[in-house]
């Protein structure tokens, strides 16, 4: 087999060019503007902050998006620069209030993008816009050529990123939801059909399907969605559509032709809601008339899951034995598709509001039943120690906040390079951090022998600089997508020495500065990375899940109580559930990009951070029931199916809390449960006959029967996924010997494996 070109190899590193394109633009803008800048307004002060505000703008960030978005989030960025050149100005004045304010400034930006994708992404620039101000000695009065650089540098870029070759707005994450839902819509529409089996093609086309979409939520360390609300509405149809498909892989083909008609119907009504939403998603934008499509196909599925309900009594006919099983699969695949078609509408009602509505924050016209979490909620499901994403901010943080402090100590005169240094090198654990120092010395000690070697032979002629530094650019922007990190790390090196000898021919040893700063800033990470939660998300993986299995069980307790009408709705619990559930993906996400070799395979990993979503969906599905009527009941109490339920209920919550036992690597004896899964719908349709009795079916009987019957369903598919996560669960380090299952005799010393009581707060 031929090796492939240099050209062939590029553009298997960067199949658009997009690497390529962003490279060229800032070889042209960023010299450009230096030039103007240092020959012809001739202030240092402006031609640097212009320089490295073309950096910041050009190199450290992209927004996604719309055009508008992107404009916006641009913006917005403009003005954050300009508070934090002011900021780091006033504070560069005094030793301690710089150290102190990069600390705390480090912290915030960090933190924040914890809020969304667009803030994430424009992290480095604004750290970058701080340390650069903080650490160049200046006054008060420097403040203003400071902010003249800054602004020149928005006032170019910004059109010409919005402009010359703008990244298409390539929404992955759109795109793989749209696909999974067309390959589930048509595994759905074969099964009504009476047609395929387990492992056909289109089974294969849908599992392939869920797994881009899981690569392209979990495939950067912060989540890809923005803080709007259309945008965070996606997170959830990931969710809904990992719920869906599970419940569409676990129909079984033998049951296909006994499935009743209104199953089918219903099927059939959730397939086309699918398809819906799949065009819609695949639009990327607001389309009225795609919007209207699947507003009325969620009418006609809502139609027909009402019509399911309306049969109660036929499915309690002992003659409809052989049928309520059936009937029952097809009411949770509309559910679950309704589930994912209301979101879709949402989000695309949200991304449609005019902008006043979205300023005064009114809902979109569909609006679900349960609110998204505002930003204040956001944050705060992070105020929490294990939380992965305040643990690499503080990390970041104090590795800043320290190579200031080197660089003050030590009077070092490009202090700046120092903390770009330590922010270069700073990752979510000592091993990924400690590796990163050596690529960083590694690429800046390259950088400046290439460049020594230059000034060497070509000398410090400012026709000859001004001629290299375009070319010296391009390779900088270029070389860390196209080729390495270290690459970039030399070529920006390379760059920086030409920079500085246009500003003050000084030769090579201005590069020496640049390796002795550098090792300060490696210094200053290396160390923080190795005392401060040095194992990084690999240590909190573990205990990220266990807390999501023990708030999900929790929840899902609580909410069977508000099912049966023993308890009032669990909100706050909901908002700890869902507050768990994003600790945990920060987490994964981290564990993910971390790194060296995972002590636990992600193939167990994934499927057991599904099921503790599938845990979270259940207990939402029941908790999201309407109340039923308390006046016409016929006077009929339901204790005999309201106790089956309880026990039930109780089984499982304890299954699911000895798990969260078993997987949380705080605890000495870790061992998971055996399943036991059990098929108790029988038993239930047989208490509520007895419930029931005769006599007039009264509208509260009928309303309460269904809402026994709905909470026993999504009960009993987590009773399902028990077996499901039993091998995943064995599989995880630390794990003990599984325990007898019922019949076998019990080891010596074995630890209990359900608990003696429910979970509850």
């Amino acid at each position: 087999m031929p090796f492939p070109s240099l050209a062939g190899r590029l553009r298997l590193l960067d199949p658009d060019w997009y690497a390529l394109h962003r490279a060229i633009r800032l070889a042209v803008v960023v010299p450009a503007m230096f030039a103007f800048t240092f020959t012809v307004i001739g202030d240092p002060q402006v031609a640097t902050f212009a320089s490295f505000g073309g950096f910041a703008l050009m190199l450290f960030v992209d927004f996604p998006g719309s055009r508008s978005r992107r404009l916006a989030s641009y913006l917005m960025l403009a003005l954050t620069g300009a508070l934090l050149i002011t900021l780091g100005t006033l504070a560069s004045q005094v030793s301690w209030l710089a150290v102190a304010s990069m600390t705390v400034a480090g912290f915030v930006i960090l933190f924040a993008g914890a809020l969304s994708a667009t803030i994430a992404s424009a992290g480095r620039s604004a750290l970058l816009l701080f340390i650069l101000p903080v650490t160049l000695p200046g006054t008060a009065a420097d403040i203003a050529p400071r902010l003249a650089g800054w602004g020149i540098a928005v006032a170019v870029c910004i059109p010409v990123v919005m402009l010359v070759w703008p990244p298409r707005d390539r929404d992955l994450l759109r795109r793989s939801a749209a696909d999974t839902c067309r390959a589930a819509a048509d595994v759905i529409t074969a099964r009504a059909g009476g047609r395929g089996t387990a492992d056909d093609e289109l089974c294969q086309a849908m599992t392939t399907a869920l797994g881009r979409l899981r690569d392209a939520f979990r495939g950067s360390t912060f989540r890809p969605v923005a803080l709007t609300t259309g945008s965070r509405a996606l997170i959830r149809v990931v969710d809904d559509l990992e719920w869906l498909c599970a419940g569409v892989l676990a129909l079984d083909a033998h049951d296909l032709p006994g499935w009743p008609d209104l199953a089918k119907d219903t099927a059939r009504a959730a397939a086309t809601v699918l398809r819906a939403s799949a065009a819609l998603l695949a639009a990327g934008r607001p389309d009225p008339d795609r919007q209207r499509a699947l507003a009325e196909a969620l009418a006609t599925l809502d139609a027909q899951r009402q019509l399911v309900g309306s049969q109660v009594r036929e499915f309690l006919d002992p003659a409809a034995d052989h049928d309520i099983e059936l009937a029952l699969q097809g009411r949770e695949l509309g559910y679950a598709a309704a589930l994912v078609g209301a979101t879709v509408l949402w989000a695309a009602d949200a991304d449609a509001r005019p902008v006043l509505d979205r300023i005064l924050g009114r809902q979109p016209r569909h609006a679900t039943a349960a609110p998204l979490s505002p930003a204040v909620q956001i944050a705060a499901s992070h105020l929490e120690r294990h939380s992965v994403w305040l643990q690499n901010s503080i990390r970041g943080a104090l590795g800043l906040g320290l190579a200031v402090l080197f660089v003050k100590l030590a009077g070092a005169e490009h202090g700046f390079w120092a903390v770009l240094g330590a922010l270069a090198v700073l990752r979510s654990n000592a091993l990924s951090t400690g590796t990163t120092v050596l690529r960083v010395l590694a690429g800046t000690v390259a950088g400046l022998i290439i460049g020594s070697a230059l000034l060497l032979a070509l000398g410090t002629s400012p026709a000859l600089l001004w001629a290299l530094l375009p070319v010296a650019v391009l390779v900088a922007g270029y070389a860390p997508d196209a080729i390495s990190f270290a690459a970039g790390q030399a070529a920006f090196t390379v760059t920086l020495l030409i920079l500085f000898n246009i500003i003050s021919p000084v030769g090579w040893k201005v590069g020496l500065i640049r390796i002795e700063d550098i090792a300060l800033g490696c210094a200053a990470g290396l160390i923080v990375g190795i005392l401060v939660w040095p194992r990084g998300a690999a240590a909190a993986i573990g205990a990220a899940l266990s807390q999501a299995y023990r708030i999900g069980t929790g929840y899902l307790a609580d909410a069977v109580a508000y099912a049966l009408g023993l308890a009032a709705e669990p909100e706050a619990e909901h908002r700890e559930m869902l507050a768990a559930g994003r600790r945990l993906d920060d987490a994964l996400r981290q564990y993910l990009a971390e790194r060296g070799a995972k002590n636990v395979h992600l193939s167990d990993l994934t499927p057991i951070v599904n099921g503790a979503t599938r845990l979270r969906l259940a207990g939402e599905a029941i908790g999201r029931m309407p109340l039923p009527p308390r006046e016409d009941t016929g006077g009929r109490t339901f204790a005999a199916s309201s106790g089956l339920i309880q026990d039930q209920a109780w089984a499982v919550s304890g299954w699911y809390a000895a798990v969260a036992d078993a997987i949380d690597p705080r605890r000495p004896v870790r061992t998971p449960p055996p399943p036991r899964p059990a098929d108790r719908t029988g038993e239930l349709l047989a208490a509520l006959r007895r419930d029931l009795g005769a006599g007039t079916l009264h509208d509260g009987d009928t309303e309460r029967a269904k809402r026994l019957l709905w909470t026993a369903l999504y009960l009993q598919d987590l009773r399902r996924l028990e077996a499901q996560l039993e091998p995943h669960l064995n599989a995880l380090p630390g794990i003990s010997p599984q325990q007898p299952r019922a019949g076998e005799p019990a080891r010596a010393g074995a630890a209990p494996t359900t608990p003696a009581t429910p979970p509850r707060r």
